[in-house]
């Protein structure tokens, strides 16, 4: 089983239970070599690689391979897992897997970087409502 970096919707344990069906110990973390924007025209955001920024999140330990599944299929074709190394609070570093922006739809990114506090206030009613990802999931059989 391998961790999973979340940095965005994710972030939000009760958006993480919908999607992977099951829920998992979670630590803070952080990530270091990309930076986390603003999809244009969502309440989503996406990572690419920048030598300068780090990127704030939550780690999730033991996905399971069905949880895996499900999380592929709710990521879609915008994303492709990448391994990561995690900074934890107390000064150790896990190896985990991550969803990064394919080179493909990086045009899809906005220069405006992600809040999860404005996620949180303003964004995730309407995310959990109308994101396709959670029918992608519906009619998949994982």
């Amino acid at each position: 089983m391998n961790h999973c970096f979340t940095y965005g919707t994710l972030m939000c344990q009760e958006i993480m239970q919908e999607v992977c069906g099951d829920s998992f110990h979670s630590v803070p973390g952080q990530i270091t070599g990309f930076s986390r924007r603003c999809i244009q025209g969502e309440y989503y955001p996406g990572i690419l690689a920048s030598t300068e920024d780090t990127v704030e999140g939550v780690l999730y330990l033991d996905v399971s391979s069905q949880a895996w599944r499900r999380l592929d299929v709710f990521e879609g074709e915008q994303y492709q897992r990448q391994w990561v190394a995690v900074q934890l609070e107390n000064g150790s570093t896990l190896m985990a897997e991550t969803y990064v922006i394919r080179t493909e739809f990086i045009d899809v990114l906005d220069n405006k970087k992600w809040s999860f506090d404005d996620f949180l206030k303003n964004g995730k009613t309407h995310f959990q409502s109308q994101y396709s990802g959670y029918e992608a999931i519906d009619t998949e059989t994982v």
